[in-house]
């Protein structure tokens, strides 16, 4: 990265940290190769501590994963302290070799096919949302959830109203 490069992210960091934080908010996160002690990195979760309560801030350590390089192998918690009183701890992982570590996120399979998943969010979002006095429903078992056209099979539709 460049001076001009830092000097760009501090011009657009206001949109990025709200991307950001919807991100940490609902995504783990793997930060690979970046140091703990790098301002831009600091600054971000320095920004983030502001918007956040400390209860909100601790729910974050179960999904930030910070992987560095080391030449002493250790697994740990690491904690960053900020000038409003507010701390973000996280997870820690030194190595000196991060092959393993790729191979390790590559082997992850998920349980669920993400797209089928993004989809029915939007649906019970849009479901939630909507000013309309009929919806119609989807009902169907998680157990083919990975496969939809499985799940096509068991579909039932009834009109619903919505209660305002």
């Amino acid at each position: 990265m460049t001076s001009e490069d830092y000097s760009e992210f501090e011009e657009k960091e206001s949109y990025l940290i709200a991307k950001l934080l919807t991100i940490f908010l609902e995504y783990p996160v793997i930060f690979i190769g970046y140091s703990l002690n790098d301002r831009n990195i600091r600054n971000i979760f320095e920004t983030i501590s502001g918007c956040l309560t400390q209860d909100k801030l601790n729910q974050l350590k179960e999904r930030l994963i910070f992987i560095e390089y080391s030449q002493e192998e250790d697994i740990s918690e690491f904690s960053m302290q900020f000038s409003n009183g507010n701390s973000i701890r996280m997870n820690k992982i030194s190595t000196v070799d991060f092959l393993q570590i790729y191979k390790e996120i590559k082997a992850t399979k998920s349980k669920y096919n993400p797209v089928i998943l993004r989809q029915l969010r939007k649906d019970i979002y849009d479901l939630a949302n909507s000013t309309q006095v009929s919806e119609r429903i989807v009902a169907a078992g998680f157990e083919n959830l990975d496969d939809i056209s499985k799940i096509k099979q068991f579909w039932w539709f009834a009109d619903v109203q919505i209660f305002k």
